[in-house]
């Protein structure tokens, strides 16, 4: 979707090493102010080869935005098919949070790049980005309450 087909045709160590490098750099910087220059740097490629991977900055942010949705979601759908099961509504949605919380606490810089994202200002998508956030949390969180 936001990246090209060389990305996802790279061996996924090198494709991991490009989304942990990412992570690190959009989380500890911001959207506006992470360098595609330091990303190259620390993953000692050439400022090409990034765009063979991505269009530019914007789709290299929203991949790994997305990226980190997913791990969010599979997150939640462990917790829904090994804890959930045979359990009150009450105990559903405890279950729900604490292993959102847990999740943040085992991932410090995915949930960083979230909270950049929610309160940097001058993301040109950012409203779009929240919007699937929220989403994510209500496909879990309506069945258990229409439970």
């Amino acid at each position: 979707m936001y990246a090209k087909k060389t990305f996802c045709n790279l061996a996924s160590e090198k494709q991991r090493k490009i989304i942990d490098v990412a992570i690190k750099e959009f989380s500890s910087r911001g959207y506006r102010n992470a360098s595609i220059n330091t990303m190259i740097a620390n993953l000692g490629i050439s400022k090409g080869s990034i765009y063979q991977y991505f269009d530019n900055k914007e789709s290299l942010f929203l991949f790994i935005f997305h990226y980190c949705i997913e791990l969010v979601k599979e997150n939640i759908l462990l917790a829904e098919t090994t804890l959930w099961p045979n359990q009150n509504v009450f105990t559903k949605i405890k279950i729900f949070f604490s292993s959102s919380i847990e999740f943040a606490g085992n991932h410090p810089l995915i949930f960083r790049l979230y909270l950049r994202t929610l309160f940097e200002n001058d993301i040109p998508f950012k409203r779009d980005l929240i919007k699937k956030v929220r989403k994510t949390s209500v496909e879990y969180l309506i069945p258990i309450l229409e439970e």
